[in-house]
């Protein structure tokens, strides 16, 4: 196990990650902001659990949010990349969620907790009020949104049983 943080810290230290503690399950918890931009990964090499700052990983070739923190105080910027869904990524974001530039064909596993808005362009998503350029810049109140999504089923199951 040794090893494994001993590289740990070295990819800490690469990519600038000074406040962090090393979980029993190998993964870390930062004590402030995350930034991994512009390095051309394809992938988070460092398995993030909380960050208490905001966590940016935009500009690089991200074709998944594995090793993404489940929980960030901040905003979570993860533009400018090669991401297809939001798999992997946060559970719960305080801040806002950003993901615009990337190849989105759904948000359907996307944060569950956000406190702040969802940024994006050119998603087109079912069900939703487009505006005149036909995407969507932003989603004000994603928690509703989702709730909301989960309520319409329930009432057309309701509605086909009646009608």
């Amino acid at each position: 196990m040794k090893k494994v943080q001993g590289s740990l810290k070295l990819l800490c230290e690469e990519f600038g990650i000074n406040d962090y503690v090393i979980n029993k399950d190998g993964s870390i918890d930062v004590l402030s902001d995350v930034t991994i931009n512009r390095f051309g990964i394809e992938y988070l090499p460092i398995k993030f659990r909380n960050v208490y700052g905001h966590f940016n990983c935009y500009s690089n070739n991200l074709t998944t949010l594995e090793n993404s923190p489940r929980f960030v105080k901040g905003d979570f910027v993860c533009s400018w990349n090669k991401l297809t869904n939001l798999s992997g990524g946060p559970i719960e974001v305080t801040g806002d969620f950003y993901c615009h530039y990337n190849k989105l064909t759904s948000i359907k596993n996307g944060p569950t907790k956000l406190k702040g808005n969802f940024f994006t362009n050119k998603l087109e998503i079912k069900d939703l009020e487009y505006d005149n350029y036909g995407f969507i810049p932003s989603i004000r109140n994603y928690d509703n949104l989702v709730m909301e999504r989960h309520r319409k089923k329930i009432i057309n199951k309701i509605l086909k049983k009646w009608y």
